[in-house]
């Protein structure tokens, strides 16, 4: 961009706190194209940590407010609830592709440049209302973002992200859009960061060949020295695009800094959405180290879109928490009516529990009022560790607390890992089925009946045999849209995922980091994959990020995941699988056929039906 052709300098700048009469003489009668009008953060009582913000006017526009020649010009501003101009401040070494900007306000080390524009002014000033243009055709566009690869600690920088119509590369996430297309970034540091102001922002879709609109401008400040992780989620409509990561690294005060990055991108299916109350939960980093946990709550019936809530700062080591819930859990006595009504107030008393300690009060509030409105929930979150499905709703109601129920129950809800594919139409037309021979559980036998007399129709079940060879060859040959496996699961190192094992003939056993090379091809034909064993659901923190079961098989491209957090009852986890699949075939989607199929299981205070998770598109249903 030739910033000489296209940035229009031809404007007044004044402070909020000018008169409006001192405003117009200054306008005099030749007045420039624009008047911007600088509010600081003390103006108004504003907070005083804040940044500067600026708004446009039209010089006629002020010229009309002459009957309020006493007032200030911010007073005008407020009364008006007009909104701040979009700001883009100029870093050291470059990193902004100026191709890519058109309006708003350019700043050079803090210093207001001038106005960014598509045309030079002279031609924006004269440019006429044409008539009568065709609709735009959908084009190909992408989200891509500029940092800086290395930043010293204790320091703040932008990170820079765009549309773009340039979509080669990895640090892009391409899709078609229309003009006036909105898409909603949020900006998530995992590690080495915390955000400076907001972190949540819009893009709009232009309709110019040759522009897209000013970025959006997210400052994060460096708090530990390293490799740090940010996260940049972009949705349309509150359904995913994709994510971006991007990883500074945070070097001590004096070190040289780095050349801009590039970041890597997942990207997504896009599907209409099918929940009524989407919960994207973002697990960050305080600046002394902590873990807390952000949410952004979805509604559209509620007219609620990406509203944000926290964070809640965690005190204690989650993992080491919820791994002590699952002992509790699983060691329930339940010898009689009396120890298992016992288990069922114990099991309430968690989930009220998890409720109140792991969401912000307000969002508590706003679930509990639309408790009765809402049926499909989505939530979509990468921390590891809790089990949602456990949470119990909980209000207060003239004066007095009242209970209502587990989130699993209430609502037909799924989990989604952000950056993994969504699969909105499973099919279960070649089963591979898993069931040793020697796992000695009662039913084993009768569940494997019982997923065989799921074929026909064009639907076929494959025996596998459970041995480690030829479960790694079936999965590898990426021929089964479904793979169900009956059997024993343990997680046996709750710092390291990667151990957790389904245990197959011959005391041998599989591991999440089987599913490595050939093996990935099992998300060939984006299965649904059903883990009918104990404690086959857990996550944990592993090497490189998030680990177990789901993750790994989520990541080769499984289509929907279930499985258990802990120890399961033998019968009641035949029952459960034969009614999720009754209702699968039933037309429900996966998300509702999960809640009827833990309804039909629940009973006295046994905690299976409360065990399972699932992972995928909450609409989703069989082909």
């Amino acid at each position: 961009m030739n910033l000489d052709r296209d940035l229009d300098t031809d404007f007044l700048s004044v402070d909020a706190d000018a008169r409006v009469g001192d405003v117009i003489d200054l306008l005099g009668d030749s007045p420039p194209a624009s008047v911007v009008v600088r509010e600081t953060p003390a103006f108004g009582g504003r907070d005083d940590d804040e940044d500067d913000v600026f708004f446009v006017f039209d010089a006629g526009e002020v010229a009309a407010f002459a009957d309020h020649r006493d007032a200030l010009i911010g007073e005008m501003v407020a009364a008006q609830e007009r909104a701040p101009a979009p700001v883009v401040e100029t870093i050291a070494g470059g990193g902004v592709d100026w191709d890519l900007v058109t309006g708003g306000l350019l700043l050079r080390g803090g210093a207001l440049e001038g106005l960014l524009v598509d045309a030079p002014p002279a031609a924006r000033r004269s440019r006429g209302g044409g008539g009568g243009a065709a609709p735009e055709e959908p084009k190909a566009v992408g989200v891509a973002v500029d940092y800086a690869q290395s930043v010293a600690l204790d320091t703040t920088f932008s990170v820079l992200i765009r549309l773009t119509g340039d979509l080669a590369g990895a640090n892009v996430i391409p899709f078609t859009a229309t003009k006036g297309d909105v898409v909603d970034v949020v900006v998530s540091p995992r590690s080495g960061f915390v955000v400076d102001g907001p972190a949540e922002a819009e893009l709009k879709v232009s309709g110019e060949k040759d522009g897209q609109p000013l970025p959006i401008q997210v400052k994060l400040r460096a708090t530990a020295l390293g490799v740090g992780r940010v996260e940049i989620h972009v949705f349309r409509d509150r359904s995913p695009l994709g994510s971006l990561t991007i990883t500074p690294e945070v070097v001590a005060e004096g070190a040289e800094s780095g050349e801009h990055g590039t970041a890597t991108a997942e990207l997504e299916d896009a599907p209409p959405p099918e929940a009524d109350l989407e919960l994207l939960i973002l697990e960050e980093m305080t600046a002394d180290g902590r873990p807390q946990l952000r949410y952004l709550l979805s509604a559209p019936d509620e007219g609620l879109k990406l509203k944000p809530f926290g964070p809640v700062v965690l005190q204690s080591e989650p993992r080491q928490v919820f791994a002590e819930h699952f002992k509790e859990i699983e060691k329930l006595p339940l010898r009689d009516e009396q120890d298992r009504a016992d288990a069922a107030e114990r099991l309430e008393a968690i989930g009220s529990s998890l409720f109140r300690e792991l969401l912000p009060d307000d969002l508590r509030t706003l679930l509990w009022s639309l408790r009765e409105r809402i049926e499909t929930v989505w939530i979509q979150t990468v921390e590891p560790f809790v089990p949602w499905e456990l949470c119990r709703l909980e209000g207060v109601e003239d004066g007095a607390v009242v209970e209502g129920e587990f989130f699993c129950e209430a609502f037909a809800l799924t989990r989604f890992v952000p950056g993994t594919g969504r699969h909105p139409t499973l099919r279960l037309s070649n089963i591979g089925l898993i069931v040793p021979d020697d796992s000695g559980l009662d039913n084993a036998k009768a569940e494997a009946e019982m997923v065989r007399k799921l074929a026909g129709d064009g639907r076929t079940v494959v025996d596998v045999p459970a041995t480690y060879l030829e479960v790694r060859r079936a999965l590898e040959s990426g021929e089964h849209d479904g793979i169900h496996f009956c059997g024993h699961g343990t997680f046996p190192d709750r710092a390291n995922p990667e151990r957790a094992e389904i245990e197959l003939e011959d005391h041998k056993s599989l591991k999440p980091n089987d599913i490595a090379g050939a093996v990935r091809n099992l998300g060939l034909a984006k299965p649904l994959v059903f883990l009918n064993a104990c404690q086959a659901a857990r996550q944990a923190r592993g090497l490189t990020g998030v680990g177990g079961w789901a993750s790994r098989l989520l990541d080769a491209g499984a289509g929907a995941f279930v499985g258990a957090h802990w120890e399961v009852d033998d019968e009641r986890a035949l029952a459960f699988a034969t009614h999720f699949y009754e209702r699968l075939d039933a037309g429900d989607t996966i998300a509702a056929a999960a809640r009827d199929a833990r309804m039909a299981i629940r009973e006295g205070g046994d905690p299976t039906w409360l065990a399972y998770t699932v992972y995928g598109d909450p609409g989703a249903t069989l082909a």
